[in-house]
């Protein structure tokens, strides 16, 4: 950063000394043109020019300067574009393993569906119970009976529905993330055959993606009741 820094500061300090430049070289015209017969006008001149070649040379150290401040610079920028992808392509690889092992996971999780209680079975069995029992308030008691098989197979249709649309949601988003998987990997190898700048970019982006998709998938996980 300090290199960075410094050749900004040089490049600031160049573009004041090439306007002083023009403005001397405008001001030895005009003097030039004036009245160059004159000798003190004449001494003004010769103190002008020189004035103007000392200028120059210290705007050629400068650019000098410069150059090698930017080579040092490309230099660092090369290292630290390596490392990037180095660190990169780990990343990648990482994240692959992670959603390889995410996908079996839910393969060998797969929630289990609970057996729906017929309103038929709860019926005829507690007809039977109280066939032996000579109620009066047999009736109330079928009824009660049957208003409760009636709940439980809702609560239980209900259960069954919730576990299967989490287990829909989360093949979905395995799914998903292997095919953009799929589509940065084919689109990185394409490009770095061709361009390597882009084929960096790629892999930058891909990275981001990856943070982001990770983050929003932990925001939307569903824990079954």
């Amino acid at each position: 950063m300090k290199t960075i820094f410094a050749i900004d500061s040089y490049r600031h300090r160049t573009e004041i000394v090439d306007a002083i430049v023009v403005i001397v070289a405008i001001i030895v015209t005009v003097i030039e043109v004036a009245e160059a017969s004159a000798d003190l006008h004449s001494h003004l001149v010769f103190i002008i020019l020189f004035t103007l070649r000392v200028i120059r040379l210290v705007n050629g150290v400068a650019t000098l300067i410069i150059t090698n401040l930017e080579r040092k610079q490309d230099e660092l920028k090369l290292k630290y574009k390596t490392e990037l992808e180095k660190s990169t392509i780990m990343l990648l690889l990482h994240s692959m393993d992670e959603y390889e092992a995410k996908k079996k996971k839910d393969e060998n999780t797969r929630p289990s569906v609970v057996a729906e209680i017929t309103p038929v079975e709860h019926f005829n069995a507690s007809c039977s119970l109280s066939s032996s029992s000579e109620n009066e308030n047999s009736s109330e008691l079928q009824r009660r009976v049957t208003s409760t098989v009636k709940q439980m197979s809702i609560r239980n249709k209900k259960k069954n529905q919730k576990k299967a649309l989490i287990h829909t949601r989360h093949e979905y988003e395995i799914r998903r993330m292997l095919e953009i998987r799929d589509h940065w990997v084919r689109q990185l190898e394409e490009t770095m055959a061709k361009n390597e700048d882009s084929a960096q970019e790629i892999l930058e982006i891909h990275a981001s993606e990856i943070k982001y998709s990770n983050k929003k998938s932990s925001r939307r996980k569903v824990h079954p009741a």
